[in-house]
């Protein structure tokens, strides 16, 4: 489908009048921000309570790098801006999968993944789940060697299933036996991945000389 999570982007900087950078590092700060259940303290009366979380939703905006803002709301970019626009990509998915009879007689049993760094978007999951009834979850790359658990991440799904797919059809079969686990200290150096490397080189500086 043609819409994925820059669209969010685009959302909240037109919400926020923000630029786009701005944007960007604002959802990024709030995808991986734990959410706080406030719950009232002992002795706190309702409206100490309704202050405090008034209080805790507006966010500072220097602490996630924009400047010249005044302080942003949570609630606001999460439930307003953020939110309808998930819930429409999710019917464009149902869309999809309906056309493709995947939709009938249970053939999605598992539900459905999602991953890639868009995956990762502050409620994502839970709002998926909520507009497809359908399970949804997370899907991380597993069996990666050689590297940092960094790279173990949604956001690194789709450049290790490019290299899984190379492995698979030939262009780089000598790194390891067999299709897992892929090893890729010995991908990064492998003929393929160099020639690769240089030739992306080579392009940049015809460009850019």
């Amino acid at each position: 489908i043609p819409v994925g999570a820059k669209y969010i982007t685009q959302d909240i900087a037109s919400g926020l009048r923000i630029s786009l950078e701005d944007a960007e590092r604002l959802k990024l700060y709030l995808s991986g921000d734990e959410e706080i259940k406030l719950v009232p303290l002992p002795g706190e009366s309702k409206t100490e309570f309704t202050k405090r979380k008034k209080k805790f939703d507006l966010l500072d905006p220097e602490k996630v790098g924009i400047s010249s803002h005044d302080p942003i709301s949570r609630k606001f970019v999460t439930d307003v801006v953020m939110e309808p626009r998930i819930k429409e990509i999710f019917a464009l998915v149902l869309e999809e999968l309906a056309k493709a009879g995947l939709l009938d007689e249970n053939k999605l049993p598992a539900g459905i993944v999602v991953t890639g760094g868009g995956a990762l978007t502050y409620n994502l999951v839970d709002v998926a789940r909520y507009s497809t009834k359908m399970s949804v979850r997370l899907a991380k790359p597993s069996n990666i060697l050689g590297l940092t658990d960094d790279i173990k991440q949604a956001n690194f799904a789709v450049a290790l299933g490019l290299l899984a797919y190379a492995k698979r059809q030939g262009n780089i079969s000598a790194t390891s036996t067999g299709d897992f686990p892929l090893n890729l200290k010995k991908i990064l150096s492998s003929e393929f991945f160099l020639g690769a490397t240089e030739r992306a080189k080579s392009l940049f500086k015809k460009i850019f000389p």
